[in-house]
């Protein structure tokens, strides 16, 4: 019986260090994210250029690259994002920011963290 409880402790133990030292970083990650603010550009102070751009924190990482010609983003490119579901699914917030032209869109439902790290990683590549 003392051993079953010891293992039954030791892997309760595990259990909250795993959560303790895994997944609640990673949530307040994605809370942050989610509520972060992406700040205004002026497309119409670019100069035509190829920029890139980048956003990361803990295991959420995107990549862009922004073409803007004659004061309009004209494409961005996912260069490098994560290849689930619901990162393939925030990638329309590309389409979202073209038709806009403007930073200030609605994030893709059900995939806010991740359209919030392209939408920061499209303003880190027009600062």
């Amino acid at each position: 019986m003392k051993k079953k409880i010891a293992v039954f402790i030791t892997g309760l133990l595990v259990i909250i260090a795993v959560y303790i030292l895994e997944v609640k970083p990673r949530l307040q990650a994605y809370e942050y994210v989610r509520n972060m603010p992406i700040g205004a550009v002026d497309i119409q102070k670019l100069a035509d250029a190829t920029k890139e751009g980048e956003f990361s924190l803990s295991d959420i990482y995107c990549k862009v690259r922004v073409r803007v010609k004659n004061k309009k983003i004209e494409s961005i490119e996912i260069v490098k994002n994560a290849t689930n579901d619901l990162a393939k699914k925030a990638e329309k917030v590309t389409e979202k920011v073209i038709a806009a032209q403007s930073l200030n869109v609605e994030c893709i439902t059900g995939a806010t963290a991740t359209s919030k790290a392209i939408l920061k990683a499209v303003e880190n590549a027009l600062k």
